[in-house]
């Protein structure tokens, strides 16, 4: 009788099947979010500052933004845009540009890895220039 042809076999099955799985679950893993969304005023600047995202390696972040008219807009009714990216974990924007009728800026950020492949967004945080 020959049975080790057999367990060969499985044993083959079993290791590439693993090794499958293995790859798919690491290959095509997404970055999280970025934590801990903040923002500073300072003059007619907004700074916003997060902390790294808990999985995954970003290769840089992008900044998104949305003009309203008070703190309390609804944040699902806001029309976010992509205004801008950068590869550290802190970013600038000048708030000398809003209107009078939109003074409250809207933001969240996104990490990017290296594929290209985009996180889900973080807080949302909004800042106006001082009156």
């Amino acid at each position: 009788m020959l049975k080790k042809p057999w367990v060969v076999i499985n044993l083959t099955i079993l290791f590439c099947s693993v090794a499958l799985v293995s790859f798919i679950s690491t290959s095509y893993a997404q970055v999280s979010a970025p934590q801990n969304l903040k923002v500073t005023v300072d003059s007619n600047e907004a700074t916003l500052s997060w902390d790294a995202p808990e999985n995954g390696t970003p290769a840089q972040f992008f900044i998104y933004k949305a003009y309203a008219s008070d703190t309390n807009a609804d944040h699902t009714s806001l029309q976010f845009s992509k205004s801008d990216s950068t590869n550290l974990r802190f970013y600038t924007d000048d708030l000398s540009s809003t209107s009078k009728s939109a003074p409250v800026v809207f933001y969240y950020v996104t990490a990017v890895d290296s594929t290209g492949s985009e996180s889900p967004k973080s807080g949302i945080v909004n800042a106006a220039p001082p009156k």
